[in-house]
């Protein structure tokens, strides 16, 4: 296990071409420094309100759980960066609030500890988590605790480059199959008629069209047509 960040890391990080590469970039600079996952929610302001992007090598239940509102709005952890503004190192185990339904996952998933860091710039904030097991300790010294917030900060710089240069493409935003459920939505059919014509389960037909308002900032599937529709993605 190395102390600190080196010249090759902040390589990897910052020429990461997409999010796969960032993230498959970043997972191989942790295993280095001793950390086991790690999780990044990028937060940009915009004209029409905060789109968030999620991104890390947690399963993707629990990255949705970071994405959804609800949860980010009783997330004790996330309120305590935004009023501190230091890294903070805690416990799922220990993590109490009125509705922290990810701490349970990342305990019961063998998380045992945690470093979170909040980095902003502009119009753009990232909370970033380091997550640790029983058999990787991590940032049990200065050195390696700087080298986190250090990797925090080129993370959140490369992730806020890669969403401003998708977020001029609309159409990346979402993924074929969320732009055909979402076309059929807007059409007037149900998740179970969308299933039934994409060849899907009436479930996935749901989550696709869950994604696509996580991922345009709404809460229903009919603002997310509405959204898509002024984004250009569905015509009128």
């Amino acid at each position: 296990m190395s102390e600190g960040l080196t010249h090759d890391d902040v390589a990897v990080v910052a020429g990461a071409a997409d999010w796969r590469q960032l993230r498959t970039g970043v997972k191989g600079v942790l295993a280095r420094l001793g950390v086991a996952q790690f999780m990044l929610k990028l937060d940009v302001k915009g004209s029409e309100g905060s789109l968030s992007h999620v991104v890390g090598t947690l399963p993707a239940p629990m990255l949705n759980l970071f994405a959804n509102r609800e949860h980010a709005a009783s997330d004790p952890i996330g309120r305590q960066l935004l009023v501190s503004g230091l890294p903070l190192r805690w416990q799922p185990a220990k993590v109490a609030g009125p509705a922290p339904t990810i701490y349970p996952l990342l305990d019961t998933s063998g998380i045992v500890h945690a470093l979170s860091l909040m980095v902003r710039s502009g119009q753009a904030a990232s909370r970033i988590d380091f997550y640790g097991d029983s058999v990787h300790p991590f940032a049990t010294t200065c050195v390696q605790q700087a080298s986190l917030v250090l990797l925090g900060l080129y993370l959140h710089d490369r992730a806020e480059i890669l969403w401003r240069e998708r977020a001029q493409q609309p159409a990346a935003l979402l993924s074929k199959r969320e732009l055909e459920c979402i076309h059929w939505s807007a059409a007037g059919k149900t998740s179970r008629e969308i299933g039934l014509i994409l060849g899907i389960s009436q479930r996935t037909a749901y989550f696709h069209l869950t994604n696509v308002a996580t991922k345009l900032n709404v809460h229903t599937t009919r603002h997310a047509i509405s959204r898509a529709i002024a984004l250009g993605l569905l015509s009128t």
